[in-house]
Order: structure tokens, then C-alpha cells, then sequence
């Protein structure tokens, strides 16, 4: 059974994917301390390979391929009607739906999301508008990125798309995390292929951790 995991995406990369432009998203590899990641890393059979500090290494990858990611993004409680348990989501892009809850996700909502704006992180599952399917998986190094492949990660506004991609990126990276996960730096990333597809529902849904 594939699984439902959550993506965070910022507001201009939410337009990106819904124009259609954006189809794929770079996450960096997290290596454990004291694991090597100087080595070539590559994927097979749903596993990363790669060199710890003495002998090659396997992990899972944070998806799978034909695994199910709901975007979350910047997002706010509109408006409740308690007569059928209906709640109106907006989102930064000014659009919104409505949602159908139970009385007990009706009242979380009620004590939890009474506030404004809310960050991406804070959505929950029913509230995303925006379901993809994983449709392709590798490793490679942050600056291995060609034109081609900038342009699927939605950044056309440049004359070289890829160098452009060095932008958006650290603006990504928290400024402490810059010397390791930052441009400069080059890290190990994965490459997540998508496309769009409708909300699923029954499916076994993952709630810790994120991409």
C-alpha cells in the first residue's frame, strides 16, 4: 500500500505547481553523524545507497515511487458553519475550498485554528488542495542541476535557470545550516518527480516528518 506523506511548498512554488511548471522538488540528504556523504549515492530497490566512514550504507528514502504527497502551504480558517460541519480554508494566493469534517475534527479546528494565517507546517491533511503522485526518485549533487531541470522546479525567471536555482535554494536553508545544506556547499539531494492527481482518501497516511 503506497503511502500519504506531506510536502511543504512556499506560496510561488504552490503557483508553480498548479500552472503546471513545477513537476519536481530537490529535499537534501540528511546524513547521520559520523556517515561519509563524499561517496557516490544513488538509489535501488527503494533503498539509498551510499559510504559511511567505513563501509557502504542503506537507508530509506524519505518516499517511494507511486507514494501520494498532499502539499502544505500558508493557509487560514476563513470561516466555520456549524449547521453541516463545513469549514472555508483560504490560502495565500487569495483561492479557497470547502472542507467537510466530523464534529470532533470540527471542534479541533475551532480551539486550534481561530487565529489568522498559519504556517504550512500547521495544515492538516484535509485542508491541502493540492495532491501529487511520486513519479520518479534519485540522488545527485545540488549543482549537477541543469537548465532543463531548473525549469521543472519552477524557476524560469533567470537568464540561466540553474544559476538561478542557487536563489531559491538558500532561501530554503536555515543561515546556520548554510555551510552544509547551502549551494556552496553541494550537498547529496533528492530528486522527487511528481504529477498532479485527486485527493486520496483510505489510503495509509505517514504524520511524522516531512518533505
Amino acid at each position: 500500500m503506497h503511502r500519504i506523506l506531506p510536502i511543504l511548498f512556499n506560496t510561488d512554488m504552490v503557483q508553480a505547481v498548479l500552472d503546471g511548471r513545477k513537476t519536481a522538488a530537490r529535499r537534501a540528504v540528511k546524513f547521520l553523524p559520523g556517515q561519509n556523504p563524499s561517496w557516490t549515492g544513488y538509489v535501488k530497490d527503494g533503498l539509498m545507497l551510499y559510504n559511511g566512514r567505513n563501509e557502504p550504507c542503506c537507508r530509506k528514502p524519505p518516499c517511494q515511487l507511486g507514494d501520494i504527497l498532499y502539499v502544505r502551504e500558508k493557509w487560514a480558517v476563513q470561516s466555520f458553519d456549524l449547521t453541516c460541519n463545513k469549514i472555508l480554508i483560504v490560502y495565500a494566493d487569495g483561492k479557497s475550498q470547502a472542507i467537510t469534517v466530523n464534529e470532533d475534527r470540527m471542534e479541533y479546528y475551532i480551539r486550534n485554528y481561530q487565529e489568522y494565517w498559519k504556517p504550512s507546517i500547521h495544515m492538516p491533511k484535509e485542508a491541502s488542495r493540492i495532491w501529487l503522485k511520486v513519479t520518479g526518485l534519485r540522488m545527485e549533487r545540488l549543482q549537477d542541476i541543469t537548465d532543463a531541470e531548473a525549469e521543472k522546479e519552477g524557476c524560469t525567471d533567470y537568464a540561466s535557470t540553474a544559476l538561478g536555482f542557487f536563489d531559491i535554494w538558500d532561501s530554503t536553508i536555515r543561515r546556520a545550516d548554510l555551510p552544509v545544506y547551502g549551494w556552496a556547499a553541494n550537498p547529496w539531494v533528492w530528486v522527487i518527480k511528481f504529477e498532479q492527481c485527486g485527493k486520496q482518501e483510505g489510503e495509509r497516511s505517514v504524520k511524522s516528518g516531512k518533505l
